[in-house]
């Protein structure tokens, strides 16, 4: 039974995929990405350095980037630690905070918030800003 639920829980989510194609998702953040100087530091809000890929709490067939505080961190996220992330994320399969697996590949939407939240924040770009590249993100309900 497991299986046939996990089975009808991946057609509803490819469907969802199918609509949201013209978000913003991995594929364009993987490119726009490629484009920055490796060496520049990337930021998802002030003071939160992205740390690693999630599936998102909100919609678990999409990704999220979860964060931490800059003054907690050794050292800064830098673009190119972060591209490489972003290109492992694509394929992978992500766990759902309460279960099932989701694979994601670069239409995949993307969000900001740490595990196990829903914060709302959907990544809409990056944009540079003097010696960083900031990921732009709009409240979506």
């Amino acid at each position: 039974m497991v299986n046939g639920l996990q089975s009808f829980v991946n057609g509803i989510n490819e469907a969802t995929r199918m609509e949201s194609g013209k978000e913003y998702n991995l594929g364009r953040l993987i490119e726009d990405l490629e484009k920055q100087p490796g060496e520049l530091e990337i930021v998802v809000k002030r003071g939160k350095v992205p740390i690693c890929f999630d599936s998102y709490r909100g919609y678990y067939n999409r990704l999220s980037i979860d964060y931490e505080d800059r003054k907690s961190m050794k050292t800064p996220t830098l673009v190119e630690e972060f591209l490489r992330m972003a290109k492992n994320a694509n394929g992978k399969t992500f766990t759902g905070y309460k279960g099932g697996d989701f694979v994601m590949d670069k239409q995949t939407p993307i969000y900001v918030s740490n595990y196990g939240e829903a914060e709302g924040l959907k990544v809409v770009g990056i944009k540079r800003v003097k010696n960083k590249v900031v990921i732009k993100t709009r409240y979506e309900e």
